[in-house]
């Protein structure tokens, strides 16, 4: 079944937003998330969070199933006391997702040949 993911990421240690003026004049508001203090991944393709899905015990009222927090590695978590691990914040939460059931719909494909022209096109939007 689908799930339905919500992240917080302003639960990231240090995470602000700011605005940040770009070369075209532009304002943007930003999201800056300090990467070594937050144990994020740099790989190749990109900047990487682990997460871990805790499953709680009873599905909450709007459907919410599991909760979000971050997966630290080993030598990290290891060196953090109960009270440090039980302090971690809760990112977000998952829900299975609500999909309508349908029937799929069909469509014939109209005769090709009747549609056949010998005539060059010239109507399209580009040379």
């Amino acid at each position: 079944m689908n799930k339905n993911i919500k992240i917080d990421l302003t639960a990231f240690s240090g995470a602000g937003k700011i605005i940040l003026t770009g070369k075209d004049g532009k304002q943007k508001k930003c999201l800056v998330i300090p990467i070594e203090e937050n144990h994020l991944y740099e790989g190749e393709k990109g900047i990487y969070a682990d997460f871990i899905a805790w499953e709680m015990r009873e599905k909450k009222e709007n459907g919410t199933t599991h909760l979000l927090k971050q997966s630290l590695p080993k030598e990290v978590r290891s060196a953090m006391t109960d009270e440090q691990k039980k302090s971690l914040p809760i990112f977000g939460d998952m829900k299975d997702v609500q999909t309508d059931t349908r029937e799929l719909e069909t469509y014939s494909v109209p005769n090709q040949t009747e549609y056949a022209t010998s005539a060059p096109v010239d109507d399209l939007p580009f040379d």
